[in-house]
């Protein structure tokens, strides 16, 4: 493919791109990037801890107060942290009886809901806050009063839980993670332990001189928050990936050149990754073809 070259993982002489992922979540897509020649710099930007003190004893106490109609995950960190707090109660608690149904937000979410043992949760065709509330009205039909729990971290969106509410739905809300600037003391997911094939992990100020020294060739954002948070620490002058419509979307507001991925697996993110680069390439020839012919 033009403009990007053979594996080298070496990490000299390719492209570099940013992904804001932390390397427990990455390791796909860093293999798949390195096979299109291109080198990750992950830049997790936020990173989950567990709840505790009060926080754990309220989060336990709504997760408990079921059962519930309705579980609702809108993402893999909600699924970790709620089995995390499940494991912590006093004696255990079983949170494969939490509800009667499971839904998830996105692909990646409902492979950590199957892995941790919630059966086949069902999956929402959005992103969305507000398009996930109509799925769920029209899942749970017109009468109200459903009883929801909608797991989540802080700090969380309220468009979900404050739609399914205003439809006449009883909702509890379960903050079972929280999110923090990276590195934190006590990760929820336990970081992999580094070997020489590991990718580079930048914090916040790394990350500010990547971007502003021209080190990376493009980035890839993997939510809307994030991305928010990495237009924070400087300019962003190279194409960003953004894995969804709601990423997108603050990469329009912010003036960013972007591109949306056809899809949130690892494979469709490389695939946009080494297409973006190509074409920047190609352009980049074009113009460098038109000055000699000029001169």
């Amino acid at each position: 493919m033009s403009g990007v070259g053979s594996r080298n993982t070496g990490r000299t002489g390719t492209p570099r791109v940013l992904v804001t992922r932390g390397p427990e979540r990455a390791g796909p897509l860093v293999d798949l990037l390195r096979e299109y020649g291109v080198e990750p710099v992950l830049s997790p930007l936020h990173e989950a801890r567990p709840v505790s003190g009060d926080g754990f004893k309220i989060a336990l106490e709504s997760i408990t107060g079921g059962p519930y109609d309705v579980l609702t995950l809108t993402s893999a960190n909600g699924v970790w942290g709620l089995v995390d707090v499940c494991r912590r109660a006093p004696g255990g608690t079983d949170f494969r009886e939490i509800a009667g149904s499971v839904w998830c937000v996105g692909p990646a979410t409902r492979t950590a809901a199957i892995e941790a043992g919630l059966g086949e949760p069902r999956t929402a065709s959005t992103h969305r806050g507000q398009g996930m509330v109509a799925e769920l009205k029209q899942f749970l039909g017109e009468e109200p009063g459903r009883s929801i729990l909608c797991v989540q971290g802080r700090p969380a969106r309220p468009e979900l839980g404050d739609g399914l509410r205003a439809a006449g739905h009883h909702v509890t809300d379960a903050v079972v993670y929280e999110r923090r600037p990276y590195p934190v003391d006590t990760p929820l997911i336990p970081r992999p332990e580094p070997t020489a094939e590991s990718p580079i992990v930048v914090g916040r100020s790394e990350t500010a001189d990547y971007v502003a020294n021209g080190m990376i060739s493009a980035v890839i954002a993997t939510s809307p928050k994030l991305l928010e948070a990495l237009c924070s620490l400087g300019n962003l002058t190279v194409p960003v990936v953004c894995i969804g419509a709601t990423t997108a979307a603050v990469a329009k507001k912010r003036g960013v050149n972007f591109v949306t991925s056809q899809g949130t697996k690892p494979e469709d993110l490389a695939r946009s990754v080494a297409e973006i680069l190509s074409l920047e390439h190609n352009e980049r020839s074009r113009r460098e073809s038109s000055d000699e012919r000029e001169v």
